[in-house]
């Protein structure tokens, strides 16, 4: 079970990043032969949504764009 306030907590913590704030794996993508976690994390999310017949089109998208990099 999740807690109630997980949305609201996390909420809170992404505003309280500053701006311009990335994420490791962006500025991987964006740094040519970097080694990225791609197919760990986007590559299982968009694998696990075909699995289970779970549309996923933003994150299918994402992945197709960047595949293969």
């Amino acid at each position: 079970m999740l807690p109630d306030d997980l949305v609201e907590r996390h909420l809170a913590a992404l505003r309280s990043f500053l701006p311009g704030t990335t994420s490791s794996l962006y500025r991987d993508l964006k740094t040519p032969g970097a080694k990225t976690e791609w197919e760990a994390i986007v590559g299982k999310a968009v694998r696990l949504a075909r699995e289970n017949g779970v549309q996923a089109p933003c994150m299918t998208a994402i992945y197709e764009k960047y595949a293969g990099r």
